[in-house]
């Protein structure tokens, strides 16, 4: 009996590991884990690493570009402004070479205004042909389509005197008859160009359409009224 007691007083194997085992056994797995990243870092790491290098020159050549971009854009203002100062200092042919000058070795958005100014100003001058030059070239420009057509219509408008109707129609109709920011400019530079060619039917069309458009400019409506009534005194009736 005291035997079979002394049996059963030894306790049977406990379903708990002791501490030591425990800590062999993770051991073991940190060191396969260990071995899983390895593995997964040969075969990966190459790749990442090409990665966050990519994005950090991304975003390193970006900021680059952004400061060479902010500081061409304050040298070009800088140019502008003195262009402008050459127009009180020495006149509107003057400043239309500084101002073309500009345009030609700019690339922001003060070179596109610079080309504008520089036509303007070659006008202003006396010098149409250097004008209409420059509308042409902004016209088929790298530039946005409402400015591609406003250097056409101001073009057209410089050249209402000398040019074909046939050939400003044209070129200024699809801007006239459009929906486009321009419209009506275009619109009143067919209507003066046919009224000088003599083409009193067409002139009138013009000048009526501009005259009731009530989304054109007031001071447009109100030279469009008075070219029909310049129309009725030289029996340019409808």
């Amino acid at each position: 009996m005291t035997r079979k007691r002394k049996k059963e007083s030894e306790s049977p194997e406990s379903d708990e590991e002791d501490p030591e085992s425990q800590g062999f056994f993770r051991e073991i797995e940190e060191e396969l884990r260990n071995e899983e990243l390895l593995q997964y870092w040969k075969r990966w790491g190459p790749g990442i690493i090409a990665a966050v290098v990519a994005i950090l020159l991304a975003v390193a050549g970006y900021q680059g570009w952004e400061m060479w971009r902010g500081h061409r854009q304050q040298v070009e203002s800088q140019r502008f402004q003195q262009a402008q100062q050459t127009l009180v200092r020495d006149g509107p042919a003057a400043a239309a070479e500084a101002f073309n000058t500009l345009a030609q070795d700019g690339s922001t958005g003060q070179a596109l205004l610079a080309r504008f100014r520089a036509a303007a100003l070659w006008a202003r001058a006396g010098e149409e042909s250097k004008a209409v030059n420059a509308y042409k070239t902004l016209a088929r420009a790298d530039a946005p389509r409402r400015y591609r057509q406003l250097a056409r219509v101001l073009a057209g408008q410089l050249r209402a005197d000398s040019a074909d109707p046939r050939v400003l129609r044209s070129d200024l109709g699809p801007i006239a008859d459009g929906k486009g920011a321009w419209r009506h400019l275009a619109a009143e530079v067919l209507g003066v160009a046919a009224y000088r060619a003599g083409d009193m039917e067409r002139a009138r069309r013009r000048f009526t359409t501009l005259a009731d458009a009530r989304d054109a400019p007031e001071a447009m409506r109100e030279r469009a009224r008075e070219m029909l009534i310049a129309l009725d005194g030289a029996g340019g009736g409808g």
